[in-house]
């Protein structure tokens, strides 16, 4: 079992993610495995989504710091062509 692991391996994300639950859910893997739905991962993921979010905030605000938004490769390229073309409109 003392395996050599690998970031890319996609084995290590899914055991990541069935040893988060089962710890936030107080259950054996195995157990979560069995009884989730989609629904129990949609509602994880966002309560650890949001979870992540209020700490990034709480360590931005303790070191005076902003957070950027987070924006899609789309959304800035966009902002670059408006700039670029000195127009202040939203597309």
């Amino acid at each position: 079992m003392n395996q050599e692991i690998s970031e890319s391996d996609p084995n290590l994300h899914i055991a990541l993610l069935l040893d988060f639950a089962a710890s936030r859910y107080n259950c054996l893997p195995s157990e979560f495995v069995r009884r989730a739905d989609t629904m129990d991962l949609y509602i994880m993921d966002i309560a650890c989504s949001y979870q992540n979010y209020k700490q990034e905030q709480a360590q931005a605000a303790s070191e005076e710091r902003t957070i950027a938004p987070k924006l899609s490769v789309e959304q800035m390229q966009s902002m670059i062509e408006r700039v670029k073309h000195g127009s202040n409109k939203k597309s």
